[in-house]
């Protein structure tokens, strides 16, 4: 229960708070954003908030799986919900990232493994939405950021792996 409200206390402060210059520099709507809650947040800000908000102490955030590799300002942080719509996880795009710069890698980091609400070979990100405006056919995705550009383009009844796995656990 602990692990539910932080997560879900966390992406209502990255909605409430987050910066969004990354994400009109993709094309996404700032509105369509902030009702996702994705943005960028420097670190200290968003855990100063977080404290706030739940009376959490920073060891607890960090010690749960809330870490600075999630969210800081060269970051896009997508917040990664189950299919009822509960946050479990945090997704975030590194906006440096280069393929041909080693040293700007990696790419996109998730929420770790052992956070028992998160199991990312389960998870479609964006089911939740999904479930929402049944069709005949569900579309799949790769990452994020092609459920984000979907989704703010009236594509309802689509989902993203967040990754190039797709596994026995999200067919189930």
């Amino acid at each position: 229960m602990r692990y539910r409200k932080l997560y879900n206390d966390a992406a209502l402060v990255l909605s409430e708070e987050g910066d969004r210059t990354h994400c009109r520099g993709r094309g996404w709507s700032e509105e369509f954003c902030k009702e996702h809650g994705v943005g960028s947040l420097d670190w200290d800000k968003f855990v100063t908030s977080l404290c706030h908000k739940g009376l959490y102490k920073r060891e607890e955030i960090e010690a749960k799986g809330i870490r600075y590799e999630l969210f800081n300002g060269n970051l896009i942080t997508f917040p990664v919900r189950d299919s009822k719509g509960q946050v479990c996880g945090f997704a975030a795009r590194n906006v440096l990232y280069k393929d041909e710069d080693k040293t700007t890698h990696p790419k996109y980091r998730n929420t770790s493994d052992f956070v028992p609400i998160y199991n990312k070979s389960e998870l479609f990100f964006g089911m939740h939405v999904a479930s929402h405006h049944p069709e005949k056919r569900l579309d799949i995705f790769e990452g994020y950021a092609d459920w984000m550009t979907m989704q703010d383009a009236g594509h309802r009844h689509c989902v993203a792996l967040g990754g190039t796995a797709l596994t026995h656990e999200h067919i189930k």
